[in-house]
């Protein structure tokens, strides 16, 4: 009687763990296919395409309760050569973010010379590096562009 109870706990056990990690499982999946898309896009004119830790990052940009990612193109290398899809406009910053059928769903791209991820105004916001010329501002280096994610859409806020 007591072996029977510690195997239905045990099995009991079992199934909430697989429970747990199905979700991340599907989650590391659908970055997984993120990165296969990217190096895809890379492999037809690179012959090695490298990921640098930086180059997607994974989070809830839209506050739907699901992970998304972003992709960084200047930390992927094409031939050991760093931000090829560069220019002097910036690199492309690639968005995507996942349904809820669990797939991730490209949204768009911000040329820019890098990003963050964080709250104004209690909404999950992205702040772009962008070319100053991209903001109407005169003789400006580079200025800020502030978005969010609405559903599917990146709606720009601001360019500060």
């Amino acid at each position: 009687m007591a072996k029977t109870g510690i195997l239905r706990i045990a099995q009991r056990l079992a199934i909430a763990a697989s429970m747990l990690t199905a979700p991340m499982t599907a989650v590391a999946d659908e970055v997984d296919a993120v990165r296969e898309r990217e190096r895809q896009d890379y492999a037809v004119s690179c012959q090695d395409v490298k990921f640098m830790p930086e180059a997607i990052w994974t989070g809830d940009v839209n506050k739907d309760g699901l992970t998304d990612a972003i992709v960084n193109s200047s930390a992927i290398a094409c031939d050991n050569s760093f931000g090829v899809e560069c220019n002097t406009l910036g690199c492309p910053i690639r968005i995507y973010v996942q349904t809820d059928g669990g797939r991730m769903a490209y949204i768009g791209q911000v040329r820019g010379f890098g990003y963050e991820v964080g709250y104004r105004y209690g909404i999950r916001i992205l702040e772009f590096r962008i070319a100053g010329n991209r903001c109407q501002k005169v003789n400006a280096a580079k200025c800020l562009m502030v978005a969010r994610i609405d559903g599917r859409k990146l709606v720009t806020l601001s360019t500060e």
